[in-house]
């Protein structure tokens, strides 16, 4: 109704198959659903192997990109993340990835190497799951302290989690959700604040993810 509007929108979706006549079968399905003639990034969903990433998916992004039906293809992945990230800043023909990246991740070696050597490649990477949470328990002292030393300095440790992401040069844009007007203004007022981390808020990330790395899973 506004094609206007559309063109302001990088529109992203994504497909769990992986045989060429499968994913053709879901972007169409996705365009027929959202009324539209292209999707800006199309994902291979949930890749955990490079051997997923053959011959056959290159020749197939080719053409839908020949064909102007998506304009970047690429992958996303919760496991695996280094390797396949070292494969798509070599292939050639991974324009984007979706990744497990937190605040945690960020700081071992070959995660570093990996999502710098995207960048250096023009990979663009999206960061999900930037929380570095899954069953890591809220209600510990190490948590109350954690949200105590942020709070304290205007903005929440989900905001900080955040910003200490968003401050990776090699990160092109974060995935986060927002599933009610709270998170959204949130979020939105940590991507618009334009102040930086200090030494003692990396310190403070630092020591309590050691201190709680023993709950956290990696993928």
């Amino acid at each position: 109704k506004m094609p206007e509007v559309r063109k302001q929108v990088f529109l992203v979706t994504k497909s769990d198959r992986r045989d060429p006549a499968g994913i053709t079968e879901l972007l169409n399905r996705s365009l027929e659903r959202m009324k539209t003639d292209w999707i800006d990034s199309y994902f291979l969903h949930g890749v955990r192997s490079t051997s997923e990433l053959n011959n056959d998916v290159k020749q197939w992004a080719e053409k839908a990109k020949a064909d102007k039906k998506i304009r970047f293809f690429g992958f996303s992945s919760h496991s695996n993340m280094e390797e396949l990230l070292e494969f798509a800043a070599k292939c050639g023909w991974i324009d984007c990835v979706m990744v497990k990246c937190d605040y945690r991740l960020l700081h071992t070696d070959r995660m570093r190497r990996a999502v710098e050597a995207c960048a250096r490649a023009g990979v663009g990477i999206a960061a999900m799951k930037t929380q570095g949470g899954g069953p890591v328990r809220t209600d510990t002292d190490e948590e109350v302290k954690l949200a105590g030393h942020f709070l304290s300095k205007g903005f929440t440790q989900a905001q900080a989690k955040l910003k200490a992401v968003w401050e990776n040069d090699a990160i092109a844009t974060i995935c986060s959700q927002m599933p009610n007007l709270t998170l959204l203004k949130e979020n939105v007022m940590a991507a618009l604040d334009g102040s930086k981390l200090t030494a003692a808020d990396w310190h403070a990330l630092d020591h309590y993810a050691q201190a709680t790395a023993s709950s956290y899973c990696r993928g």
